[in-house]
């Protein structure tokens, strides 16, 4: 392998490892982002009597809860938006770097619209980002009124039906499922992006 090979290597595994530290930090960020949204749910659930709700009630707390779950997971998205335009832009300019030292072609680089339109049509398993948002936040919003309403009639008390949600002694909760899966989208967004537009 000669120098410029090495050199080009050498580039490219910098660039993944800088890939990886900021897909990580907008995992961490992502994640801050559902355990304060899981702060606010149990406390909406842990200040009412539960065990007290017909089924009127229920349906009014769910409706809050819903409106909390979708919050967050707007800002969620928005955080990973934002960070997705950044790599779309960075990787372009990186791949457009490394062509010209290892070929010494004259590049161009994509326009910022043409980014923008690359980043909202990737795709993250199976549908854009906003698809896969729009999915995990319906998902947990289910599985929410699903443990809710099955602790209700069940009898159980606010504790065990908190438990249901971020989960007890070492059996998770649908909040550990949410957060898990937000991690993985962020991950597959952000390679997602980064190969389209190396391409």
């Amino acid at each position: 392998m000669g120098g410029l090979d090495l050199e080009l290597l050498d580039s490219i595994i910098s660039f993944q490892l800088d890939l990886n530290r900021l897909d990580a930090g907008v995992r961490q960020q992502v994640i801050e982002i559902l355990v304060r949204m899981q702060r606010e749910l149990v406390a909406k659930l842990a200040n009412e009597d539960l065990t007290a709700y017909g089924k009127q009630r229920t349906t009014a707390l769910l409706k809050d809860c819903d409106e909390i779950l979708y919050r967050y997971y707007t800002i969620a998205q928005g955080a990973l938006d934002l960070t997705l335009q950044g790599v779309g832009g960075i990787t372009a300019a990186h791949t457009a770097q490394s062509l010209s030292v290892a070929v010494t072609l004259s590049t161009n680089l994509p326009t910022e619209t043409f980014i923008k339109t690359l980043v909202s049509n990737a795709l993250i398993q199976g549908s854009p980002t906003a698809g896969g948002w729009s999915t995990q936040s319906l998902d947990t919003t289910l599985k929410f009124a699903n443990e809710v309403r099955q602790g209700l009639a069940q009898g159980e008390t606010n504790t065990q039906i908190i438990a249901r949600i971020v989960g007890k002694s070492g059996n998770p909760g649908i909040m550990d499922i949410s957060k898990r899966n937000a991690a993985a989208l962020v991950q597959s967004s952000v390679q997602a992006v980064a190969n389209a537009s190396r391409l």
